[in-house]
């Protein structure tokens, strides 16, 4: 593994870390301060909705003027986050707008500026896809996948750990303040560019423009683009639908305190580096990206199907693993193909546009997921499997056929 893709990851694992520290900790912070599953969804989906607008402009300008400094200032964006959050919790717990607190605003207000500035993965992405040949990006974009799970298992771990002491929901906050700083420092110092001026894009940035996530796919003409996409909008939707829930599952149908929900990520983060480290890189190689991004697919949605079943932790592990394959299988292997059918003058923007879509769906399914939940429940997954399948069918009737044609197929 070549020695400019250790900040990257390092980067990567302090990003997860600070998303997953708050995972067993977060609904709990929102019910203290007055707030329900719809606010919990709410508070949700700002960051995503800010990181729509955010990750498309900021994977485009990186483009242009280089991924080191963007990546700086969205890291930067990141801290002051973590400083506005920590005064959430000392602002008075009372009503302002609607009936919301006080606290509740705050939260909000920090989700937006760390929303804004939330373009490090898909700046991240195009990092890598800079100084991986082809052939390699399965399995580097899976290296990295892996870290993502190592984060999901220690960070609810700290979460829970952390807020479970003297220090409670404030030392949750001021450790991912510190991380979020250490990691800026130290890409100010280790942090090398990797995109070359004379590859860099000769593009006039326009907000308008960059921020319109339709207008910059029509931008690539090639039709497996847009089919590829297409498939990833309904996929953006399921997985944000089913991330944003599943700690309500935990917490609710069985029954899990902060720490056991904390442990049970342990579990779930190992579940993410087996199969992004070794199980889907093993299937791509051998059968190829797209194969690898079906078998993805397939294993989502029978997952999904089953969740309704989850009685009991271990019948919910057995069911997560199956779901985690298909996210695990999904993840790489569209970031290889999608890099691969640009030049290196485009990589930001198919990244950036890539995490919009994911920031997208974020922004809409935890409301709507949330909803669902109340009504139904574990039942709600069922509708999530059966909503997965509608591009598939789609493109099966428009295409006569499954298999989209790619390089590697």
């Amino acid at each position: 593994m070549k020695r400019e893709l250790v900040p990257i990851i390092l980067l990567n694992l302090v990003n997860v870390l600070g998303f997953a520290i708050l995972i067993p900790v977060f609904p709990f912070i929102i019910e203290e301060f007055g707030g329900n599953e719809v606010t919990y969804g709410v508070l949700l989906a700002m960051y995503p909705l800010f990181q729509f607008l955010g990750a498309p402009a900021l994977g485009s300008l990186s483009d242009t003027y280089g991924r080191r400094p963007i990546l700086l200032i969205s890291q930067f964006g990141t801290l002051v986050s973590w400083v506005i959050m920590a005064v959430a919790l000392l602002v008075p717990n009372m009503p302002a707008v609607f009936g919301i607190s006080y606290p509740l605003l705050v939260i909000g207000f920090a989700r937006v500026v760390d929303g804004i500035t939330g373009g490090n993965f898909s700046v991240a992405n195009a990092y890598v896809a800079d100084i991986t040949a082809r052939e390699h990006k399965t399995k580097i974009f899976g290296i990295i996948g892996s870290i993502v799970g190592l984060g999901l298992v220690l960070g609810p771990v700290l979460g829970g750990a952390i807020s479970s002491s003297s220090w409670g929901f404030m030392g949750v906050i001021i450790f991912s303040g510190i991380l979020s700083l250490v990691t800026l420092l130290l890409m100010q110092w280790y942090l090398p560019e990797t995109l070359a001026v004379e590859k860099r894009a000769k593009l006039t940035f326009h907000i308008i423009h960059d921020v319109n996530v339709y207008t910059k796919l029509q931008r690539f003409k090639k039709p497996v683009i847009k089919q590829l996409f297409f498939i990833r909008g309904f996929f953006a939707l399921v997985f944000s639908a089913y991330t944003s829930t599943v700690v309500l599952l935990m917490k609710d149908s069985l029954g899990l305190s902060m720490n056991a929900i904390g442990l049970l990520f342990v579990v779930l983060g190992g579940f993410f580096i087996i199969n992004q480290a070794i199980v889907v890189p093993t299937i791509a190689h051998k059968y190829g990206n797209l194969f690898a991004f079906y078998v993805g697919q397939a294993a989502m949605v029978v997952g999904l199907s089953l969740v309704m079943f989850a009685d009991s932790v271990l019948t919910f592990l057995s069911i997560a693993y199956i779901i985690n394959l298909g996210f695990s299988a999904s993840f790489p292997t569209f970031k290889s193909m999608i890099t691969d059918l640009v030049d290196d003058t485009r990589q930001g923007e198919i990244t950036g546009l890539d995490e919009s879509v994911l920031a997208g769906a974020s922004a809409i399914a935890p409301i709507v997921a949330g909803s669902l939940y109340v009504s139904f429940a574990g039942r709600s997954y069922m509708l999530y499997a059966v909503f997965l399948i509608i591009p598939h069918i789609i493109l099966w009737f428009r295409m006569k056929r499954m298999w989209i044609l790619l390089p590697d197929n």
